[in-house]
């Protein structure tokens, strides 16, 4: 029988070769060479262009440029790169002592391959690691009075603190509170009323639970409060972008931030492409800033600056975000792009979070934002349990 096998990452690949009973030493030399990747370079310099396809020719890949590149006709071309692990690797070394700009390349290329298989570092948040060899949850908090799912509370610090108990009890890993609601067209609040109604619920939290808490905001004196007052984590929905005495605030107190990426209009030439540039300079301003960037956290931000096909097409290429090495969050739960997909109404969209939060972790991202955690648990433990599966286990 000839199978066709589905080998996702490398950990598969070795066990793949030792159920076959490959030595070590070739088990080192082989497992390199069992994944084939495509890497996409936006612009190189046609004679670069020219010189890295022959590289890639050399040791069996290839590189696909625009058609005008073969004659010099162009300046600039696009390049798709098609290769194994191991043939990359082989090309990178040859890069370095290349011309035209090739050896800043390659390194561009290692340090991608690099954090594409790498897993990142866990965070520390206080007096709590963020540990992400596991998905961690987190479960939503709304002190709003107008959000878009209806589960917002205000004014009643019983029911919320029932509401994270009963989070806590069915798995959550983290909580994220906040007091402002970020759906699209809802009422801007003042920095007042905002703590007015976080501060009590984040207080009585860090009080009664052992769980970390972020807060929810964009207003630098709303994160800095909550942070006081027994916060750990800021979750800025405009990237540090809105306001920025926000980067002071965070490095102050050494404090995780989860930038998402966002903007005033939904209108995109090449959706992907943008969103990972907005992360790059998002990480560059952070490092040449001296915040250690590994605390960062990056969320696509599903639902927020991007029509119902943004959001998909997100879903479909949520694998290109591990490029940055970085802890990743998917907050997709009960959004609206789920009714534009599958016909549900925000009532009826548990079945769609779910299938979002699946996908995200089979995608590689860590932290899932969502408002019914226990279902998100299950869901999250079932494909982890798929992923470690072993066919050769127990009987």
């Amino acid at each position: 029988m000839v199978r066709i096998l589905e080998l996702k990452n490398s950990a598969e690949i070795v066990e793949a070769l030792k159920l076959i009973e490959v030595d070590e030493v070739g088990i080192g030399m082989m497992a390199p060479k069992a994944h084939h990747y495509v890497l996409k370079i936006d612009s190189l310099s046609v004679p670069a262009a020219n010189i890295l396809k022959q590289e890639m020719l050399a040791v069996g890949g290839d590189a696909a440029l625009h058609r005008k590149a073969c004659d010099f006709s162009i300046q600039n071309t696009p390049c798709l790169l098609m290769g194994t692990y191991h043939q990359y690797q082989k090309v990178i070394k040859k890069l370095q002592v290349q011309p035209f700009g090739l050896k800043a390349t390659g390194k561009e290329m290692q340090n991608v391959l690099r954090h594409f298989f790498s897993t990142p570092s866990s965070i520390q948040a206080g007096p709590y690691l963020l540990d992400f060899s596991s998905p961690l949850v987190m479960g939503i908090l709304n002190v709003t009075p107008d959000s878009f799912s209806g589960d917002g509370i205000v004014n009643n610090i019983e029911l919320l603190l029932k509401k994270a108990d009963q989070f806590i009890k069915d798995g959550a890993d983290l909580l994220d509170i906040g007091g402002e609601s970020t759906r699209p067209g809802a009422v801007k609040i003042p920095a007042e009323e905002e703590l007015k109604r976080v501060l009590p619920v984040i207080k009585e939290v860090s009080r009664n639970f052992s769980v970390p808490i972020s807060i929810d905001t964009y207003k630098p004196e709303v994160a800095e409060k909550a942070l006081k007052n027994g916060a750990h984590i800021v979750n800025d929905v405009w990237g540090l972008k809105k306001e920025p005495g926000m980067l002071r605030i965070i490095k102050e107190y050494g404090a995780p931030v989860i930038l998402m990426h966002n903007q005033e209009e939904p209108v995109y030439r090449d959706l992907i492409r943008e969103m990972l540039e907005y992360f790059k300079d998002r990480l560059t301003m952070l490092e040449n800033s001296h915040y250690p960037t590994e605390k960062a956290i990056l969320d696509p931000g599903i639902g927020f600056g991007k029509k119902p096909w943004h959001n998909l097409s997100v879903l479909k290429h949520l694998n290109e975000f591990r490029i940055f090495g970085r802890a990743l969050l998917l907050g997709a739960s009960r959004k609206s792009f789920i009714q534009y997909a599958a016909g549900a109404d925000v009532n009826n969209r548990i079945p769609g979070s779910l299938a979002s939060v699946v996908l995200g972790y089979m995608s590689g991202f860590h932290i899932f934002r969502v408002h019914d955690v226990k279902e998100s648990k299950q869901a999250l433990n079932l494909v982890k349990a798929v992923k470690r599966a072993n066919q050769h286990g127990q009987n």
